[in-house]
């Protein structure tokens, strides 16, 4: 006889199941409750009847009332912690039990992203639950006072909670570094969990930033296939975390896919790119950001947005005479600091100067503007991008 697999029991399980199991949430996040409740109803929705406890207190008062059979406790409930919430709880109901008879029930401390919630995996939810319940002393018979409420760890994705402890707000800045050093250092295992985070609809955005930097510290064709999908997202965040990081990447390979975020609709995006592809140094790539230098998007009432500034510079770090033209037009932009920015890309490119003995910082006069235009004018041979 072939012994059933453990989802088929859990099944079997569920079919049998003739009670409703009282769940009580306590969690900060009503969307993470919404998400939870709904998981654990799909397939079966009469075996859970769950209640909500929005933060500490109440769901401290609701745990001592021993109304349910089991508790899932967020990990951070506003700024205190689930764990800190559960030692409360076992602490007063131990000596609640001590002046009567008061049944404990397991608690499960968890974060919802982490055991798969968010990303599918909802039998996963249900099963956790029902296990957790049907091995807790109080349903198992057992008519000894238990002596505290037991907690049962859920099984967490570690690059799941790295990250989250990464992005996390309240995590001082030299932790969070060292978090996310932790997850670099896992290399390409940490990679999985990083795509599906950063694919995740339902991510913070700072976990989004947090994974897609993440991928371009380790790199390889995975993290770069997922960080050029990622620049087709509805989100901007996700679309500039995958700049971003592909600029850590400096990959060549993903030269063409930049070169069209010099067009994206967000201008945060645009620039980035022409940041990107200054630290990549495609030469090649002179001929997109000459061509995005001068589209409507880059201007506002006539006036040149910082994102030119990033083109103009990206110019001139690649050092491709493809540039020359458009660097050489920007000379009679009406902002000034746009005008010097091309007078250095220029400098960068050609090893020419016609400052005279103007400081490298002075206005850009209208004898260097001429100069310039007349060395180009000369030297112009038809070549374009090497």
């Amino acid at each position: 006889m072939v012994e059933p697999s453990a989802s088929t029991t859990m099944e079997m399980l569920l079919l049998s199941w003739d009670a409703p199991i009282h769940v009580l949430v306590v969690d900060d996040n009503p969307a993470d409750y919404e998400l939870t409740r709904v998981a654990a109803h799909e397939g079966a929705r009469d075996l859970f009847s769950f209640d909500w406890a929005a933060d500490y207190e109440t769901g401290l008062e609701a745990m001592l009332e021993a109304r349910h059979e089991v508790y899932l406790v967020d990990h951070h409930i506003g700024h205190r912690s689930g764990v800190e919430l559960i030692r409360e709880a076992s602490v007063q109901a131990a000596r609640r039990r001590a002046r009567g008879r008061a049944r404990g029930a397991p608690v499960l401390n968890w974060r919802g992203r982490d055991v798969g919630v968010s990303s599918g995996s909802m039998p996963m939810l249900r099963t956790l639950l029902l296990l957790t319940v049907l091995t807790s002393p109080a349903w198992a018979g057992d008519e000894e006072p238990i002596p505290e409420v037991p907690v049962v760890e859920a099984e967490m994705d570690p690059v799941a909670r790295l990250v989250g402890e990464a992005a996390s707000p309240t995590m001082p800045t030299e932790l969070a570094q060292a978090r996310f050093d932790e997850i670099v250092a896992r290399g390409a295992g940490a990679l999985p969990t990083l795509s599906r985070i950063y694919r995740d609809k339902s991510s913070a955005e700072l976990e989004i930033w947090v994974a897609a930097r993440a991928m371009g510290r380790i790199g390889g064709d995975g993290a770069r296939n997922t960080l050029v999908g990622g620049l087709a997202s509805p989100r901007i965040i996700t679309r500039l975390g995958a700049v971003s990081a592909l600029e850590l990447m400096k990959d060549k390979e993903s030269a063409d896919a930049l070169e069209k975020a010099l067009f994206d609709r967000a201008m945060a995006v645009r620039a980035a790119a022409a940041d990107a592809l200054a630290a990549i140094g495609s030469r090649k790539s002179s001929v997109a950001l000459s061509e995005a230098l001068n589209i409507p998007a880059n201007f506002k009432d006539g006036k040149s947005l910082f994102v030119r500034r990033h083109i103009v510079d990206a110019l001139g770090t690649i050092g491709s005479i493809g540039g020359l033209e458009a660097l050489v037009g920007t000379l009679e932009d009406e902002e000034p600091d746009m005008r010097l920015a091309a007078v250095h890309s220029l400098q960068q490119i050609t090893g020419m100067n016609f400052r005279g003995g103007a400081g490298p910082d002075a206005p850009v006069s209208a004898d260097e503007v001429q100069s310039w235009q007349n060395w180009w004018s000369n030297r112009r041979v038809g070549e374009t991008a090497e």
